[in-house]
């Protein structure tokens, strides 16, 4: 799968004349003349027509499309297709979109623009060699080919998710971490697409040389001619010897559990934990100023934390879905829904960031995501005690083991600016230093870097 993908690719990039399958390509939008130039490179070129929800998809089989319309949803396109953003001016519609991170390849020729996308994105985008420079259309072309070229020849990874459609993926926890790491591989110039639970089967998710599966609720298929890469980060009850036994590379995001798994199956099962993006996740001025700050959805079942504390007569603002009245005080829920673009400034703006543990998750040894991207944020963090908490944030994240020590915590830290400033410093440092998407992406490809070179042919 992999293998063929890649040759048939470079095949039609490569060829000139007619004796080789030309390559095939629609624009969307406004290109200024490139499809001259394309066809010049004996390329079979078409324009995508306009349609109700601003451009219909192609109409015949093509390999790419490259659009310089924010509009075109990529995610409606066949199955396959190789979609290249053409960005030229401000990309502020661009980065609106909800599936501009789905793209294959983003182009612009504008270096400012360019660090615009890579820093508000999971994008890394491409430049020219002298950007800014004035460009012939046939220097144009010759950019794009040899950007589609780099990109084939280079690793495809699928990160693949649980979430059940693109509509519920901003609600899902798992949709933002595998964006981060998402970023992280493709600063590592590793082509990397975030697949949902229904993208799992498509004929396009053999094309990939390795798949990191997040696991979440359920198991997915693997592919003989790829690099299967589990990487349990929850529901540990869920995962199977039998599903372990299948993979390449088993990561756990839990120390304990992966001892636990690895007495249990024989197999090596690598420890991974859980990690931030310091690019997102940072100290930011705006935010709810709050006592306490708790972000979590109830499930509809009792949250130890909240239970603790109450009833209370401090600023207890809850944000999440599913709190009902005999579940919390509704004078303290503030909101069903805080957006993860503005986290980092709920966070940062809190005196005290409440957290806690699934039972499940907390009896594994596997610590919330919560705790490094509150910590990476500058936010002081009391949280229910997990083991290896400590090690984890260099003392930073002050821990509780039952309700009194954590009434007592938080009387003596709202009482203590300098301290929580102290703790602070010492998380986020440990987080900085250790626990970042960056450093997660360089273990990943440490480990799967042989495998790959094992099954691509030279």
């Amino acid at each position: 799968g992999p293998a063929a993908f890649r040759a048939a690719l470079l095949a039609r990039l490569a060829a000139t004349d007619a004796s080789a399958a030309p390559m095939r390509i629609a624009l969307a939008g406004e290109t200024a003349g490139l499809g001259d130039a394309l066809t010049g490179h004996g390329w079979r070129v078409t324009s995508l027509p306009p349609g109700s929800g601003g451009l219909d998809a192609p109409a015949g089989p093509v390999d790419v499309v490259l659009s310089a319309s924010p509009e075109l949803d990529v995610r409606a396109l066949p199955d396959g297709t190789v979609a290249v953003a053409w960005v030229d001016g401000p990309p502020e519609a661009w980065l609106a979109s909800p599936w501009f991170d789905d793209y294959d390849l983003v182009l612009t020729l504008d270096a400012a623009t360019a660090a615009r996308i890579d820093g508000a994105s999971a994008q890394v985008s491409r430049v020219p060699g002298t950007p800014g420079a004035p460009a012939t259309k046939d220097a144009l072309a010759t950019f794009v080919r040899d950007e589609l070229a780099a990109w084939a020849r280079g690793p495809q990874l699928d990160i693949a998710i649980g979430v059940p459609s693109w509509e519920a993926a901003p609600g899902w926890g798992d949709t933002h971490f595998a964006r981060a790491l998402q970023r992280a591989l493709r600063r590592r110039a590793h082509a990397a697409r975030v697949r949902i639970r229904p993208d799992w089967e498509r004929a396009s998710s053999a094309r990939a040389d390795a798949v990191i599966h997040l696991f979440g609720l359920v198991e997915r298929r693997v592919r003989a001619d790829q690099v299967n890469v589990l990487w349990v980060i929850s529901h540990p009850d869920l995962v199977t010897d039998a599903y372990v036994s299948r993979q390449d590379v088993v990561f756990v995001a839990a120390d304990a559990f992966a001892a636990r798994l690895a007495a249990r199956t024989g197999r090596e099962i690598l420890p991974l934990h859980q990690a931030t993006d310091p690019e997102r996740f940072r100290p930011v001025e705006g935010g709810p100023a709050h006592d306490l700050l708790f972000v979590a959805n109830s499930r509809g079942v009792r949250r130890r934390i909240v239970d603790e504390l109450a009833p209370t007569v401090r600023d207890l603002a809850v944000y999440g879905r599913a709190w009902t009245p005999d579940l919390l005080d509704p004078r303290h829920l503030r909101g069903d829904h805080i957006p993860n673009e503005d986290l980092a400034a709920a966070y940062s703006a809190a005196r005290i960031v409440l957290n806690d543990h699934w039972p499940d998750m907390a009896a594994e040894g596997f610590l919330s995501n919560r705790l490094y991207d509150a910590a990476a944020c500058g936010a002081f963090v009391v949280s229910d005690r997990v083991e290896g908490i400590d090690a984890e944030f260099d003392g930073g994240v002050v821990a509780f083991t039952d309700g009194a020590e954590l009434r007592a915590l938080v009387d003596r830290y709202l009482a203590d600016e300098d301290g929580r400033a102290a703790h602070a410093i010492a998380a986020r440092d440990a987080v900085l230093a250790r626990h970042t998407f960056a450093h997660r992406a360089e273990r990943i490809l440490e480990v799967i870097g042989p495998l790959l070179a094992d099954r691509r042919p030279s």
